[in-house]
């Protein structure tokens, strides 16, 4: 899967508004006749909320850790259900740290063993001192039951 350019851009362009935080949202594509539409979409990261709020349970702040809120969760449920539409890409960053699949990633991409979204890729930005220097891409491989780097 190659993403356009311009859906490219939102991606950085959200990496760089939320430094020195890890960003999350996710692209859509949408069959639209014979063509496909790219739509990205910021989700909000209220890591820092459950942090303050639980500091034991949570912690770690949304410079180091994203957790996508309610609102975001029902919004993804329903869109999930339109015809035509394909959750393509979940995305995030890691300021001031590589692009690479973490535990905790694949911990929550994965409960139990088994992913949550098995056709969806897994972008992660790597975005320092706000600038973001690139990015790397995972998706599931059933046959190793573990995420593998795609582009």
């Amino acid at each position: 899967m190659q993403l356009p350019a311009t859906v490219l851009a939102d991606l950085y362009a959200h990496a760089r508004d939320e430094y020195p935080h890890e960003c999350v949202g996710v692209v859509w594509s949408i069959e639209d006749g014979p063509a496909t539409r790219w739509e990205a979409v910021r989700f909000t990261n209220i890591q820092d909320q459950l942090h303050a709020r639980n500091p034991d349970l949570y912690p770690r702040t949304a410079r180091t850790a994203y957790t996508i809120g309610p609102r975001d969760w029902r919004a993804l449920d329903a869109r999930l259900e339109e015809p035509g539409t394909h959750l393509a890409v979940i995305y995030h960053s890691h300021p001031d740290h590589d692009a690479y699949f973490s535990e905790e990633d694949t911990y929550f991409a994965a409960q139990d063993g088994q992913p949550s979204f098995p056709d969806t890729v897994y972008l992660v930005l790597s975005v320092r001192h706000g600038e973001v220097v690139g990015h790397r891409a995972f998706r599931w491989n059933p046959a190793q039951q573990a995420y593998e780097e795609v582009m």
